[in-house]
């Protein structure tokens, strides 16, 4: 066995063997400590790199799931503010049937106008103070489109010839042209009765305010007019009692409108371009009057919308120019006043299909017209509106006749969106859509239950605003519901890449646990080997010690015997005392390493044992 004095290597291997032990050791308390299996780069690389991949994702889905829980939050404060403006708008509509009544006076009318104008004002409120955040929530959008529908369609006549139908102001009665003859008809007992029989043109019928004189269009003077002028096209006011009409008697080939009293005096020129003006229909209220006209291009035919109350000649120009090129022709106002219907063709090539359109009066250009019937292969033409929203319009789809049906509207707001961050890259977004119920846009703006007739259309007004605010709730709800279980995905999300993050990145607490112990029993071991190590070159002078002791006792023992003198001698010499020879000494050193080997292999054998 080898002996080193110099170089212990069996101490220096298990020093190092330590120093391993208390490095790993240091790992495995830090790891138990942050419940970590990576804490430095150095742990693993690229398994950090994936682990802050992967929180980037888990902080991205929890920021993600409060925000939307705030959109959540911002829809329901929107809905609040729906549910009152529904509260609002039925009680406008109470207030409304209450007025429609007839027992009720024009004072006691104009009480409940007040109150109405009040909640409209609080409606409007509503509208603009909505707010989450400051985000404003229920005045953020306009009308997208309006969609008209007939219900369930009547027809009328069937003589074959009946055309260019009037309602009476209450609907109960319609007015209409047949074989040149003006006819009405009772829609309660469907009785028809014969108004003339003179030989000629007669048609164009129109009522009086009070439903008990019709102006018409008659050729039995000679000459087309109404009673004394060569005229056509009539249409009575029903607010101020005027009839208007359009004439040629300026001399030039071409049609103007005129404005008269309904005894033919007080005429007045309403237009003067040079061109067709004629078909004008006053809304209901008095207010505003639409007609058709070339513009004096003769080529297409828009309408205009302009003031009824203007001055002379002020009623050019006023065209809805944003649908030039759109056949328009024969308008009638909608009871509320807020949509003209007309026979129409979208082309302007000739042969025509008519068929029954609406369109806003304010011309928005968002809003193209919308159909209201349009029977394939036939013309549908002359619409007219009942207080109740019913139509009335001839059709040649089985002979000339007259049809009627209940209008249907379905207003659609196309709201302002604004984005919610739902995850954790910059394409994870939901769009909101807000919306606007202002009493402008929900169509009540200005709504006068002050009449009897005005009460009625209020009712009318106010369900079309409670449909709109009805389908509008409806909307919020169904994004509420739809960020409701978005939140749900993003938690499962959060939690399936939490657990992956886990794999990679946290300890295994119990496989530490057991590493440290293992590390503990190993280092109590190692130290006690090296203590052992250190120890071993220090044998080397216990032995050496050994036998110098035994060899002077041996020595001393020569020199009591005889010849001892030069025994004694020698053995001084062996040992450094002086005098004998070199081979001698190097025989005696010989002999003492062979003793020493001997009793460290028996020290190794007792200490093995």
């Amino acid at each position: 066995m080898f002996i080193s004095i110099v170089n212990n290597v069996e101490a220096q291997k298990l020093t190092r063997i330590q120093n391993e032990l208390r490095l790993e050791r240091q790992q495995i308390t830090t790891r138990l400590t942050t419940g970590l299996r990576i804490n430095t780069a150095g742990d693993d690389a690229a398994g950090m790199s994936q682990a802050s991949v992967l929180e980037a994702q888990i902080r991205g889905y929890a920021q993600g799931n409060l925000n939307i829980l705030d959109g959540v939050a911002l829809l329901r404060v929107a809905g609040g503010g729906l549910s009152t403006a529904m509260q609002f708008l039925q009680r406008i509509r109470k207030l409304a049937l209450q007025a429609a009544n007839g027992t009720i006076t024009d004072l006691g009318r104009q009480a409940l106008q007040t109150e109405v104008q009040q909640i409209l004002q609080q409606l409007r409120k509503i509208a603009e103070e909505t707010k989450f955040d400051d985000v404003s929530l229920l005045n953020r959008g306009q009308i997208q489109s309006i969609d008209f529908t007939l219900g369930q369609l009547q027809q009328l006549t069937f003589g074959g010839d009946d055309e260019r139908p009037s309602f009476s102001p209450d609907g109960t009665k319609v007015a209409f042209g047949r074989n040149n003859d003006i006819w009405v008809k009772d829609l309660a007992s469907g009785a028809e009765t014969q108004l003339t029989t003179a030989a000629g043109y007669d048609n164009f019928a129109t009522w009086s305010p009070d439903g008990s004189q019709i102006a018409f269009t008659s050729d039995r003077a000679g000459s087309r007019d109404i009673w004394v002028m060569s005229s056509s096209f009539a249409n009575w006011n029903r607010v101020t009692n005027k009839i208007t009409f359009s004439s040629d008697r300026t001399g030039d080939p071409f049609y103007d409108l005129f404005e008269m009293n309904p005894d033919g005096t007080g005429k007045v020129q309403k237009t003067a371009k040079f061109g067709w003006d004629y078909q004008a229909a006053y809304s209901k209220d008095g207010t505003q009057v639409a007609y058709t006209s070339d513009g004096g291009t003769g080529n297409t035919q828009p309408l205009s919308i302009l003031d009824a109350n203007a001055a002379a000649a002020s009623w050019d120009p006023g065209s809805l120019a944003a649908f030039t090129g759109f056949q328009m022709e024969q308008p009638a106002w909608t009871p509320q006043g807020d949509f003209v219907g007309f026979k129409g063709a979208k082309t302007d090539i000739f042969p025509f299909d008519y068929g029954i359109y609406m369109v806003r009066p304010d011309g928005s250009t968002a809003l193209s017209p919308s159909v209201l019937v349009d029977f394939p292969g036939s013309n549908e033409e002359h619409p007219d509106f009942d207080p109740d929203g019913n139509v009335v319009f001839s059709s040649d789809t089985t002979g000339l006749n007259l049809w009627s049906g209940m209008v249907f509207r379905s207003t659609r707001i196309k709201g302002e969106t604004i984005s919610i961050q739902v995850g954790p890259q910059t394409g994870n977004v939901r769009d909101i859509e807000l919306t606007n119920i202002r009493p402008e846009v929900l169509g009540i703006a200005g709504l006068d239950i002050s009449t009897e007739a005005g009460a009625k259309n209020a009712v009318t007004s106010t369900d079309q605003a409670l449909q709109i605010t009805f389908s509008e709730s409806a909307k919020m709800g169904g994004q509420e519901n739809a960020l409701q279980h978005l939140s749900e995905y993003t938690a499962i999300a959060g939690e399936e890449i939490t657990q992956s993050k886990s794999r990679i990145a946290d300890a295994d607490m119990a496989k530490e646990a057991a590493d440290f112990a293992k590390n503990l029993i190993l280092s109590q071991s190692a130290q006690a080997m090296e203590s052992q190590a250190n120890a071993r070159p220090t044998l080397v002078l216990d032995l050496l010690s050994d036998l110098v002791n035994e060899n002077r006792a041996a020595a001393r023992g020569m020199a009591r015997t005889p010849g001892s003198t030069t025994a004694s001698l020698q053995i001084q010499r062996t040992l450094g005392g002086g005098g004998g020879s070199a081979p001698a000494a190097s025989t005696y050193l010989l002999q003492t390493a062979a003793m020493i080997q001997q009793r460290i292999q028996a020290a190794d054998a007792a200490r093995t044992a």
